[in-house]
């Protein structure tokens, strides 16, 4: 009797594993067929990291020995290996990624910045340093290593928490130099603004950050439009520049031919910044008051401007510059380049939609002995998302290994030795 019914309990377990397997089968099937996917594109691209990504460097040791001795002690430069997530190899899936994961950490650490606004004697204007503290800053030392950004075309320092986060817990003091127009509800303080940055904003910033910090390294990353101007701040201030090794993270190289191939190439890029940039700057009562108040007929050209580069071509006067020949000289990246004498990495994507693959010049870090260009297939614009679910990103990664090796290399201790930490294995 025992054995009928262990049969028939056999028999229901089994109709009813049948049920559920004809019901879901197509689930299962779905499933099953994505995890086998998963695993064979994580094997293939894991396979090809070598020959997606690439290192680029002057080759003469003797020339830049310094470049050389840096890259030995950082690998993840020397030999990138940026495998994005699966699901992001699109570049429009990796950079909405970046985006998600931007306003979580925005949203839950921009409480943690102090603004501390600086006045522009020459024309009444005002920018911003955005420290970033938590308790780990707090309690840094005085001569602690410093991490300036320079952040994006419509950027601010809460946009840029993502990496000032993970600077901090890499035991640096980090902060933002925040430009004109970019206070969020603060209106322009006087009719001037550069949406490219100013660098005559960034040298005052930089006397106040050396006046309170007078011992500290400091090290200086640009992101996107940002890196355009520390370019052009470090190739105009060399000799004075308190900087000591930067990243220039999705330049776009020179600036009107890049914004050409922005409206070009991607259109619909190329529309949604020019309309962030002129809610920035031209929109909201006072912006557009004190603005029209002061040139008129720029300031309708400029809203009227069917493109980025259009924008540019026409703002100019708001920049300080008479002829857009004038302005060209002064906040073109590219006539500043060779002046540069710091160790810079740059890095770049082929399928950034801002700052496209036409724009990279190979030849001109192949010839100047203190640039290193990391160049790889996927990225997206200044995205990079990596690991299983695009929760971490490979620029922010390989950006702060090259700080920590410059500042190892410039000091001869680590960045956490110096910090009064010393971690089992830690390089001194």
């Amino acid at each position: 009797m025992l054995n009928n019914i262990y049969i028939q309990v056999s028999k229901n377990k089994s109709r009813t594993m049948l049920k559920f397997i004809r019901k879901y089968w197509k689930t299962h099937l779905f499933v099953s067929a994505v995890v086998v996917y998963t695993i064979v594109k994580k094997n293939l691209l894991e396979r090809k990291k070598h020959l997606d990504n690439r290192c680029i460097y002057h080759k003469n040791v003797k020339k830049n020995k310094k470049i050389h001795q840096i890259l030995s002690t950082c690998k993840s430069v020397l030999i990138p290996d940026y495998v994005p997530t699966v699901f992001a190899c699109n570049k429009w899936i990796n950079t909405l990624c970046f985006l998600i994961r931007l306003r979580v950490i925005e949203f839950f650490y921009k409480c943690n910045i102090r603004r501390q606004t600086i006045d522009c004697i020459v024309d009444n204007g005002q920018v911003a340093i955005d420290w970033y503290e938590d308790s780990r800053t707090k309690n840094l030392k005085k001569n602690a290593p410093i991490l300036i950004f320079l952040h994006t075309i419509s950027g601010t320092s809460a946009t840029t928490a993502y990496f000032l986060k993970d600077a901090a817990e890499r035991g640096y003091r980090a902060c933002v130099f925040t430009r004109r127009g970019h206070f969020g509800a603060t209106p322009l303080k006087s009719p001037r603004f550069n949406f490219m940055g100013d660098k005559e904003d960034i040298v005052l910033c930089c006397n106040e950050v050396k006046r309170l910090y007078k011992d500290a390294w400091i090290g200086m990353i640009g992101i996107s439009a940002g890196s355009g101007l520390l370019m052009s701040y470090l190739g105009q201030e060399y000799k004075d520049t308190p900087v000591s090794a930067a990243c220039s993270l999705c330049p776009a190289y020179a600036l009107f031919p890049g914004l050409k191939n922005l409206r070009d190439q991607y259109a619909f890029a190329d529309k949604y910044v020019l309309k962030s940039v002129k809610q920035m700057y031209l929109y909201g009562k006072s912006n557009s008051e004190m603005l029209k108040q002061y040139d008129n007929t720029t300031y309708n050209k400029c809203k009227n401007a069917k493109s980025l580069y259009e924008f540019a071509k026409v703002a100019y006067p708001f920049a300080g510059c008479k002829t857009l020949d004038e302005y060209n000289k002064v906040h073109n990246p590219m006539e500043h380049f060779s002046n540069i004498n710091i160790p810079v990495l740059v890095l770049n994507s082929d399928d950034d939609m801002c700052c496209v693959k036409d724009n990279i010049r190979e030849d001109l870090v192949e010839n100047l002995p203190n640039f290193v260009l990391v160049r790889t297939k996927y990225g997206g614009h200044i995205s990079f998302s990596e690991g299983y679910f695009a929760e971490n990103s490979f620029m922010v990664r390989l950006t702060l290994d090259w700080m920590d090796a410059c500042f190892e290399h410039d000091n001869g201790v680590s960045i956490v030795f110096n910090n009064n930490e010393i971690h089992e294995g830690q390089r001194i």
